[in-house]
């Protein structure tokens, strides 16, 4: 009966025998029991909203919970944020109303 033994890091052997050399390698691999990980694409949008309007951009961005990359907040605000691409139309149609 066969053995095995779990790989758990990178592994390197080196053997030596009449003036040759043999390099061995061991990488670990995922069982088919390992969990996969998906990762949506991301997309920066620029949006720009009067100053009066600056609480309900905000308060929109926060409950959707969006990264904001930077923001110029004076009285023509301009806001650079990062969404998922599945998400970019609804947050679009959302801050229609806000933005120009």
């Amino acid at each position: 009966m066969a053995s095995y033994q779990t790989i758990k890091a990178l592994s390197e052997g080196f053997y030596k025998e009449k003036g040759s050399k043999f390099l061995a390698f061991a990488v670990p691999v995922a069982s088919e029991a390992a969990m996969i990980i998906e990762k949506e694409e991301e997309i920066e949008l620029d949006i720009s909203f009067a100053y009066e309007k600056i609480h309900l951009v905000m308060d929109l961005l926060k409950r959707e919970r969006v990264q904001i990359i930077s923001h110029d907040l004076s009285e023509k605000c301009k806001l650079s944020f990062r969404i998922s691409k599945s998400e970019m139309e609804k947050i679009l149609s959302l801050l229609a109303p806000l933005t120009y």
